[in-house]
C-alpha cells in the first residue's frame, strides 16, 4: 500500500484538489439512549446498518480484509443531543504511536460534520484521531478546545475500534441539529503499517472534504419514532439509449440530501415523517416531464413516489452556465473554457475577477494556476533529458553534488513526488518565517537540510518542495533563470502572451484577486511572495492560453510525441506498487473515462485542467471564488458533454459483514 495524494488539512496552498461530484452517500442515525464511550462496544444496539469504508483514494487497495477492511455505525441520542459514531478497522500491523500529529504518520480515523450543510458553503469539522494527537479542524485552522467531541481508542484480535461522541448542542451555538434534521456527514480512516506503507479510506470519493460539501456523503437524526420506507423510479423519456438521471435531491423542514438512483433509476431511502420534495439534481438532464414531486411521509407506512420523468439536454453551454447562476452581482467567480480537437465548444467568465473594481472575469482573465504550474516544470526538464542533457535515473549528485542526500535521489524521483524531501508548505516554521527578497539558495534553505522523510523511491508523498529543487536543476543545467526558460523555450513557442512566473512587484494587466471567506461574506486573501512557490506553482495564465499548452501537447512544439507519452506512465514506487502520477501529471478517470491533468489550490484561487486525451477532449476551470471548487465544477461539466461515453456506478449502500 502506497500514498497516493497529499491531503493537507493545515494549509490549502498547492494541494491537489480532487475532482469529484457528491458521492450521495447516505446514512440515518437511530434514537437511542446514551452510550458509554470506552471503546468497548457491547452496548451498542444489535441490528444497526455498517457502512464499508472503501474508497481508497491515498494508497493502493488493501491486500485483504485481514490487512485493512473498515466500517462504521452511528446512532444518536436526541434527550441529551450526542452523536455517537462507532468505526471498526482490521488491521494486522498497527502503528500508534507517532509524534509528527501528521495525517499519515499513525493509524487514526477522522470524523466530518457540517451542520450549516450548504450547497457550496462549508461549515464543516473535521475532527481527527492520528494516533495520539486528537484535534479538530475548520476552515483550514485546528481548534484548541476539543471539549465538545470525544473519542476513545481500542485494538484486540487484529481490529482497531474507534469511538466517537458528539455533543451537538456545544459544537456549534445556534445551530443545533435534533430529531429530523439533515446534515453533512463523512467518514474516514488512516492506517500505518510498520513496513512504513499507508492506506487512507473514505466512506465517499475524493479528498479535500473539509472544504468541499461535494464530497462528503448525508446523515439522517432519526426521531425516536424511528423512519419510514421511501422508493421510487426516475424514468427516462425520449432516446432509449439515454440514461436515467443519478442524482437526487430530498429536501424537507430539517434540510436536504442527496440520493443516487442504480442504473435502473430506482432508489430508495429511510426517511422520518413530513412534507418532502424530491427534485433530479443532475446536470445531463432536462426537463422532459416530470422532474419534481412532492410526498408526504407518516410514520410506519412506506412510501412510493411518482415516477420521475426526465430527457436529454441538447444546449450543453446553458447547463454550464446554470452552474454558476447563484453567483451574485458583488460575488468573485471563475473562467472555463470547454474545446473538442482545440475547437472551442464554451468559454465564459463567471463573476468578478476584482471585487473592489467591479471588474468581470473575462477568458482573458489571469489567475494564479497554484500546482497546475507542475507540468510546466516538469515539460521544461524533459526538454533538456531529450536533448541528452539530464538523465531522469542517474543520482541527482551528478547534477547538484552541493544538494543534502543527492546521491539518493534521483531526477525522476522529484518529479514523481518519492524524493523524501519533506513538503516545505505543510511547515509551520516556513510559514511563521516566510519573507519577501528571497533568492534560490535562500528558498532551497529553507527545507534542505531536514532529515527525508522516508526512503527514496519508497513511497509516495506529494512534495512541492521536490518542484523547487527541480526548478533549481532547471537553472543549473539551463545556465537560465526559470522565468527566462519558461519564457523562451515553452510560453514563445506555443505564443502563451498572456502566461507568466508570478512576482509581488510585477505588474500583471487583467490579473484576478483571490479572496477568502470570513464568516458570511468574503476578504482579500493573505498576501504571498509568489517566489517562495519557484517551480512548485508560481505560474498564472488564463484559459485561452491553457487551451494553446493543450493543443501544444498534440504536436511536437515544445516535445516529441515519443518523449511527452513517457510523462503520461505512472510512477511506480521500488516494490513495484503503482501510483496516480506520472511526470508532473495526475492521472485519474472520471466515470470510467481516463484524464491526465492536474489541480491546483493556492490562497484565495482554485484552478484545474482535465485532457481527455483519447476524446480529444478539454476542460479547464480557473476559479477565484473561496466558495466554488474548481474539481467539482470541472467534473460536472465533462459530464455535461461526456456523458454517453460514460460508465455509471451503480448506486448501492455496502453492508459491512
Amino acid at each position: 500500500m502506497r500514498i497516493h495524494l497529499f491531503l493537507l488539512p493545515l494549509v490549502l496552498v498547492l494541494a491537489p484538489v480532487p475532482s469529484d461530484a457528491h458521492h450521495s452517500l447516505l446514512a440515518v442515525a437511530p434514537a437511542v439512549d446514551e452510550i458509554s464511550v470506552d471503546g468497548d462496544l457491547s452496548d451498542w444496539p444489535e441490528g444497526l446498518q455498517r457502512h464499508v469504508i472503501a474508497n481508497a483514494r491515498s494508497g493502493n487497495a488493501p491486500e485483504g480484509d485481514a490487512d485493512l477492511a473498515a466500517w462504521f455505525r452511528v446512532v444518536h441520542n436526541p434527550q441529551a443531543a450526542r452523536l455517537f459514531v462507532a468505526i471498526e478497522v482490521t488491521d494486522d500491523s498497527p502503528v500508534v504511536a507517532d509524534t509528527s500529529h501528521a495525517w499519515n504518520g499513525s493509524d487514526g480515523s477522522e470524523v466530518f460534520l457540517d451542520f450549516e450543510h450548504g450547497d457550496r458553503e462549508s461549515g464543516c469539522l473535521q475532527h481527527v484521531l492520528w494516533g495520539d494527537y486528537h484535534t479538530v479542524y475548520t476552515d483550514g485552522s485546528a481548534i484548541t478546545d476539543t471539549s465538545f467531541a470525544r473519542v476513545a481508542r481500542s485494538y484486540a484480535d487484529g481490529r482497531h475500534v474507534y469511538e466517537w461522541s458528539f455533543d451537538l448542542a456545544a459544537i456549534r451555538p445556534g445551530l443545533h441539529p435534533t430529531s429530523g434534521d439533515m446534515i453533512g456527514f463523512e467518514v474516514a480512516i488512516s492506517d500505518r503499517d510498520e513496513d512504513q506503507s499507508f492506506t487512507w479510506l473514505g466512506w465517499g470519493s475524493g479528498q479535500g472534504k473539509l472544504g468541499a460539501p461535494s464530497r462528503r456523503g448525508d446523515l439522517i437524526l432519526l426521531p425516536p419514532a424511528g423512519g419510514s420506507h421511501v422508493s421510487g423510479r426516475v424514468a427516462w423519456s425520449g432516446d432509449s439509449d439515454g440514461a436515467p438521471s443519478r442524482r437526487l435531491r430530498v429536501s424537507g423542514d430539517g434540510g436536504w440530501i442527496q440520493v443516487a438512483a442504480d442504473a435502473a433509476g430506482t432508489f430508495e431511502m429511510t426517511l422520518p415523517a413530513g412534507e418532502f420534495l424530491i427534485e433530479t439534481h443532475d446536470v445531463r438532464i432536462g426537463r422532459a416531464g416530470r422532474r419534481s414531486a412532492s410526498f408526504q411521509v407518516t410514520h410506519g407506512e412506506p412510501v412510493n413516489v411518482p415516477d420521475l420523468i426526465v430527457g436529454p439536454v441538447h444546449d450543453k453551454s446553458a447547463l454550464v452556465d446554470e452552474l454558476f447562476d447563484h453567483l451574485g452581482p458583488e460575488d468573485p467567480g471563475a473562467s472555463v473554457l470547454i474545446a473538442h480537437e482545440g475547437r472551442i465548444l464554451h468559454e465564459a467568465g463567471y463573476g468578478l475577477a476584482d471585487v473592489e473594481h467591479g471588474i468581470p472575469n473575462t477568458p482573458r482573465t489571469r489567475f494564479r494556476l497554484a500546482s497546475v504550474s507542475k507540468q510546466f516544470a516538469s515539460l521544461a526538464v524533459m526538454q533538456l533529458v531529450e536533448a541528452g542533457r539530464i538523465d531522469l535515473d542517474l543520482p541527482l549528485s551528478t547534477y547538484l553534488p552541493d544538494y543534502p542526500h543527492a546521491e539518493l535521489m534521483t531526477t525522476r524521483h522529484l518529479m514523481t513526488h518519492q524524493s523524501g524531501i519533506p513538503n516545505y508548505l505543510s511547515d509551520t516554521e516556513f510559514w511563521a518565517a516566510a519573507a519577501v527578497g528571497r533568492d534560490m539558495a535562500g528558498l532551497l534553505d529553507v527545507f534542505q537540510h531536514k532529515d527525508l522523510a522516508f526512503e527514496p523511491g519508497s513511497r509516495y508523498s506529494y512534495s512541492n518542495s521536490g518542484y523547487v529543487v527541480l526548478a533549481h536543476l532547471l537553472e543549473s543545467e539551463s545556465g537560465v533563470s526559470f522565468e527566462e526558460y519558461l519564457q523562451k523555450y515553452i510560453f514563445d513557442p506555443v505564443r502563451m502572451d498572456d502566461t507568466g512566473v508570478d512576482q509581488y512587484r510585477k505588474i500583471v494587466p487583467h490579473r484576478a484577486h483571490g479572496y477568502s471567506t470570513q464568516g458570511d461574506g468574503i476578504i482579500n486573501t493573505w498576501w504571498l511572495d509568489m517566489y517562495l512557490l519557484t517551480g512548485a506553482g508560481n505560474l498564472y495564465s488564463t484559459v485561452r492560453d491553457l487551451l494553446k499548452w493543450d493543443q501544444a501537447l498534440y504536436g511536437e512544439t515544445v516535445l516529441s510525441h515519443t518523449t511527452l507519452q513517457k510523462t503520461y506512465v505512472a510512477a511506480r514506487t521500488n516494490d513495484g506498487n503503482e501510483t496516480a502520477y506520472g511526470l508532473g501529471w495526475r492521472l485519474g478517470e472520471i466515470n470510467g473515462l481516463r484524464s491526465i491533468g492536474h489541480s491546483g489550490s493556492i490562497n484565495g484561487f482554485t484552478t484545474q485542467i482535465h485532457r481527455f486525451i483519447e476524446q480529444s477532449f478539454t476542460v479547464i476551470v480557473l476559479v477565484n471564488n473561496p466558495r466554488l471548487f474548481s474539481g467539482e465544477l470541472a467534473a460536472q461539466i465533462s459530464e455535461i458533454y461526456l456523458s454517453d461515453q460514460m460508465q455509471w456506478p451503480v448506486a448501492e449502500m455496502a453492508l459491512a459483514p
